[in-house]
């Protein structure tokens, strides 16, 4: 049993549910303006081409992370033997074993990787910058009890220590050698932190290896959807990027994958309550009363949507006019690009808390016929896109590319009796607000930059 678990049960699940959005909130807020900042930083010292490679290095690496993710923190936070110590050391074991597997892969891929984005930087940056997969492989299971158990707080300043160190190390390189190494040994760094971190913090137990049968077991049944969730979901997510990489060359992709940071700000905050926090609490529900799920979740979304997509609604119409005052002009192009992201991210904040309340039930199979719907659409959509309109095609085939989704979670939702129609058109709304108030803002917003250019 994780340290002081039996104190936190005697909270009331709102109360610990609130407390960790705060931590969460409060560490992830943090940590993007200090992403942001050295993102800002860093622009101004490399060109768009470092961006890209190191965009392409990240693509090989989530897509060799979700292609054999069996959801293991998932695991750890809906089973009821969680917090067995069996049960964890067999899940760390998984871990280890399938972290080391990846990075022999990377290791296959990165040359061939190399070959086919016509550059030969990656045959040396994809076997260090992948090695970041070795180091979280190591971490401990620990953050996954964390999760469990609500203890955001914890979670948060290991989050955030290490975002911090991968922005001191990225900045204070790129002052001395201004090259894309300054990227990836921030990641790297990052990582290594955090590896530190999830050993040190104390929950009672330590990891070894173990093999408990009936354990692996049910992580197996369990994370068999997510298996193929993932792996179908990195194909629809970066699908937009491993194209333009390809075929537009890794300079755009550059300046594209600023739009993504963005637009992604946001629906990445949204992400984080959802899994770190509301994931917990819907499981905690739905084991002890079914019965109150939809008005928690109602409840849940009802703050995050007015939050989140009045924002976005603002950030689709101030696209152009942010990154003209923050970036200079190699990164102009990113302007109508970040306001079209922007949809997508809406309709994903509105359809990622479905998804997390019917993996609280346990109906963890529609994770992967929401990937498969967004993979058609992506590599069908795109194609289509690009041979009407070019590169305005690709992105607008990938800001649509959650109504797939919509038309896939909604009927599930409602089966499960969880969906409310009327609530889900108050999202609209919200976004319809944010956009008015955004174009109402921007002409006010064009002549405080004049003046501060002048």
């Amino acid at each position: 049993m994780a340290d002081g678990s039996s104190g936190e049960r005697g909270e009331s699940l709102r109360k610990r549910a609130v407390r960790g959005s705060a931590f969460q909130m409060l560490g992830y807020g943090t940590g993007e303006l200090l992403r942001l900042a050295a993102n800002l930083f860093l622009a101004r010292l490399l060109f768009p081409e470092a961006f890209g490679l190191t965009a392409l290095v990240s693509i090989l690496m989530q897509g060799l992370e979700m292609l054999s993710d069996v959801g293991l923190q998932a695991s750890i936070v809906q089973n009821k033997r969680g917090d067995d110590p069996a049960f964890l050391n067999t899940a760390w074991t998984i871990q280890v074993v399938r972290g080391m597997v990846l990075y022999l892969i990377a290791l296959l891929l990165a040359w061939p990787f190399a070959q086919i984005y016509d550059a030969p930087e990656l045959v040396w940056l994809v076997p260090v910058g992948c090695f970041s997969v070795v180091f979280t492989a190591l971490n401990s299971t620990s953050l996954f009890t964390l999760r469990r158990h609500l203890r955001i707080g914890t979670i948060a300043i290991i989050d955030l220590s290490s975002r911090a160190a991968c922005v001191v190390v990225m900045v204070v390189w790129a002052l001395i050698h201004p090259t894309v190494w300054a990227l990836v040994a921030g990641g790297l760094t990052a990582a290594l932190c955090e590896l530190v971190a999830s050993h040190c913090v104390k929950v009672g137990y330590r990891n070894r290896f173990h093999w408990d049968p009936e354990a692996a077991l049910d992580i197996v049944n369990f994370g068999k959807w997510i298996f193929g969730s993932t792996a179908v979901f990195f194909l629809s997510r970066q699908g937009d990027r491993l194209l333009l990489g390809r075929f537009l060359g890794v300079s755009f992709l550059g300046v594209y994958s600023i739009a993504v940071f963005l637009s992604d700000a946001v629906g990445a905050a949204i992400t984080q309550l959802t899994h770190g926090v509301l994931y917990p609490v819907f499981s905690e529900i739905a084991r002890e009363r079914r019965d109150q799920l939809r008005d928690a979740y109602y409840r849940a979304r009802l703050r995050l949507d007015a939050l989140s997509l009045t924002a976005l609604g603002g950030l689709m119409a101030l696209g152009p006019w942010l990154i003209d005052f923050l970036y200079d002009e190699r990164y102009q192009e990113a302007g109508w690009i970040l306001s079209a992201l922007c949809i997508r991210v809406a309709m994903s904040c509105t359809l990622a808390p479905c998804e997390t309340c019917l993996f609280s039930i346990g109906q963890t199979r529609w994770s992967l016929y929401r990937s498969i719907g967004r993979t058609v659409w992506v590599f069908v959509g795109i194609p289509i896109g690009y041979s009407i309109s070019g590169i305005p095609g690709i992105v607008w085939a990938t800001a649509l590319c959650e109504i797939p989704v919509l038309l896939i979670l909604w009927p599930a939702f409602h089966r499960a009796g969880l969906l409310r129609l009327s609530r889900e058109l108050l999202a609209l709304l919200f976004f319809a607000v944010g956009a008015g108030l955004g174009i109402i803002v921007e002409p006010l917003l064009e002549m405080l930059s004049t003046f501060l250019a002048s």
